[in-house]
Order: structure tokens, then sequence, then C-alpha cells
């Protein structure tokens, strides 16, 4: 399932908002008048990029602009249960970055699967991330595999979590063991190509998102 979130308005709103045309906000910004046009109008997506420096035109963070220019926009989708409430609608997360994703939750998230069965009467917050590799097949996790995490930074020793780089915001899925401040993060793979990582909690190099609570084939 897909929802369109008309970023445009968005845009119209914090340009009028400052007492800009579009040509101004186009100089300001280094964005193609045109292209700008289009946006405003929603004749074609709006790149995160594109956001990204609307923000910064105005010395605003991203989150900020889409929480106080379009908080009517988006539905609750960090766990948004149906009219019939035998499901839940669990946020996509397809960034390179989903840090930016995770800060701005549900702002930037455009896709989203739908579950059903325990997890409707579950009362935590969960995200779903395509696996990117096969440093976990030995535990039946395969590249393309849809993980569905349940956000949390505290995960159960020797749990599967997702984990993020600070520094790149490349997002990763390993096996987690605690020992004092001590974290190593280990595929199961045993084919060498994939190591593990090792740091200390108390630095500020890794993020954990939460465990992965089950994985699917394929999205509902």
């Amino acid at each position: 399932m897909k929802t369109t979130v008309e970023y445009g308005k968005i845009i119209t709103r914090i340009r009028k908002a400052h007492g800009l045309n579009q040509k101004e906000l186009a100089e300001k910004s280094g964005i193609g008048h045109t292209a700008l046009n289009n946006y405003e109008r929603n004749y074609t997506d709006t790149p995160l990029h594109v956001l990204e420096k609307i923000a910064a035109t105005f010395g605003i963070s991203l989150p900020d602009m889409l929480i106080e220019y379009g908080s009517d926009l988006f539905p609750d989708l960090s766990q948004h249960k149906h009219q019939n409430a035998d499901t839940i609608a669990v946020p996509y997360l397809q960034t390179k970055d989903i840090t930016k994703e995770l800060d701005a939750l549900p702002a930037l998230v455009k896709n989203y699967i739908t579950l059903s069965g325990d997890m409707v009467k579950s009362t935590g917050k969960y995200v779903c991330v395509k696996v990117k590799d096969d440093s976990m097949e030995d535990d039946g996790i395969r590249k393309n595999n849809f993980a569905i995490v349940r956000l949390t930074s505290a995960p159960i020793d020797k749990s599967i979590v997702l984990f993020v780089s600070r520094a790149s915001g490349e997002y990763y899925i390993r096996r987690y063991f605690r020992d004092g401040h001590i974290v190593s993060m280990m595929p199961s793979s045993q084919s060498g190509e994939y190591s593990p990582v090792r740091y200390d909690e108390r630095d500020t190099d890794y993020e954990i998102v939460g465990y992965v609570e089950k994985f699917l084939t394929s999205p509902m």
C-alpha cells in the first residue's frame, strides 16, 4: 500500500508565510523556478534533498518544517490501526539514511505495509526495512526480505537488531551481544564476507533502532 503526501503544500505554506513569491524562493534556494512550480503543484514528487534545501533556506530543520507547516497532511503511520482494528500500518523506511526518516516519523514516510495477527494487539511502535545483504543467512534471513523492527534502544541480549552508523547513516541487521559497556553485532553468515561490529556503548558511533520481531519474504 502507498500513501502520497502533498509536500508541495508545505513548500507553498512556508514560502507564503515568509512573504516570498515562487521566483524569489527559487533564487534564494537555488532550485529552478520551473521545478519549484511543479513541486508546489504536486506535478512531480518532491525529493528529500529539495525539502532539505527549502528548510535550510528559512533556517529551520526539516522535521520542524514538516511538523509546523504540514502536520495536518500526515497520517500517524508509526502504528495506525485501521477501522476494522484487525490490521496495523507500519512505516516502510526506504532512504539510504533511515535516521532522517526516523527523526521525522511519520512525516517522511510515503510507504507502509499492512500487518495483521498478534502484532495488532501490541502497544509497541514498529518500522519496516528491507534486508540489504545475506549477513544473517544462517538464521534464514536473506537479502530482500523485509524486517519488522520494534523500536527500542535497549534490546534483549542475543536478539537480532537493526542499528545504524551515525557517521554514514547506513543501517545493518546483526545479532546483538552485550558485555558490560562493550556491544558486539555479529553476522551469522559463515562466508567471511561480513565482519562483526564492536563498539563501546558509551561512544556515539552507532545507534540501536530496535530489535527484529519478524521477517517477511514480501510486503503484505
